[in-house]
């Protein structure tokens, strides 16, 4: 799901995300890192389109930071968690 509403961001002029995220939710992080191992296997493979697949998580032009954070206190909250990477750019909440 997220991954979707990445590439849809991504579609619509959106260049920059940030993910706002707590403990636990890790693997939303994880999921738009590389994974060089897993990649240097495909290669080895010839899996070409799982390969491109993988590496095509973030579209072209999509800079992702995240954020975690200590307590889940709302939306208001993580907005303000956030605001040193929102300066005073418009932005929006996707969930």
């Amino acid at each position: 799901m997220t991954e979707h509403v990445v590439k849809e961001a991504g579609v619509g002029g959106i260049s920059e995300i940030i993910l706002i995220t707590r403990n636990g939710k890790e693997a939303i992080e994880n999921h738009f890192d590389a994974h060089y191992e897993l990649e240097h296997r495909l290669i080895k493979k010839g899996k070409n389109k799982v390969l491109e697949d993988i590496v095509k998580v973030i579209p072209d032009g999509v800079k992702i930071s995240s954020i975690l954070l200590a307590d889940a206190l709302g939306l208001g909250h993580a907005i303000l968690c956030a605001k040193h990477l929102i300066n005073d750019e418009p932005f929006t909440r996707m969930r």
